[in-house]
């Protein structure tokens, strides 16, 4: 279920769990994918957006929010990541507060029709992909299942998983552009 900014704000001012599974169904998959951008391992990926969740949770509850969550979580994984990537002497951006900036901006531009067409799009470009690595995609993202669960399932390994999974994010990474797969995750219903 996707939730609104006002109804996560409200969960989160009145300091009710829920609103972690909300930001976690709102934006988890969306924060990985843009993490990916700073950190090349899946397991570091999961383990900063989730930190940044717990983060967030623990700084802001209770207390009146202004602003986008969105906009916020996106900014939090960036530093996060950044600063992951950079203690791992593996630096990718020099300013990354303006790289956030930059997309948060791309972001706003789109209104819902122009996500319809994205997500059309994108969808697409998945079912172009070779019919193996469009399983093991479809599995990941749209099942939600784990790379153990789709190894397991397709009677493969882990580390097989993972690099086609990688290469079709590649792949799509390239033909649809960064920005047009992160948005693809957020839009994700």
């Amino acid at each position: 279920m996707v939730y609104s900014e006002s109804e996560i704000v409200h969960e989160l001012e009145a300091g009710n769990e829920v609103c972690l599974n909300m930001l976690f169904d709102n934006y988890y998959r969306a924060l990985c994918v843009y993490a990916f951008r700073f950190v090349p391992d899946a397991d570091d990926v999961e383990d900063i957006v989730q930190e940044v969740f717990v983060s967030f949770w623990m700084n802001k509850k209770r207390t009146v929010f202004s602003g986008s969550v969105r906009s916020y979580l996106f900014g939090a994984v960036a530093k996060a990541a950044s600063k992951f990537a950079t203690r791992r002497g593996r630096i990718m951006f020099d300013d990354v507060e303006k790289y956030v900036d930059q997309f948060l901006e791309e972001l706003v531009e789109y209104d819902e029709s122009e996500f319809a067409r994205l997500r059309d799009k994108v969808y697409a470009r998945v079912e172009a992909l070779p019919e193996k690595t469009k399983e093991i995609f479809k599995a990941v993202v749209l099942d939600n299942m784990t790379y153990q669960q789709v190894g397991d399932r397709f009677g493969i390994t882990v580390n097989t998983v993972k690099t086609m999974y990688y290469r079709a994010l590649k792949q799509l990474k390239e033909e649809l552009g960064g920005n047009a797969l992160v948005l693809f995750f957020i839009i994700l219903r």
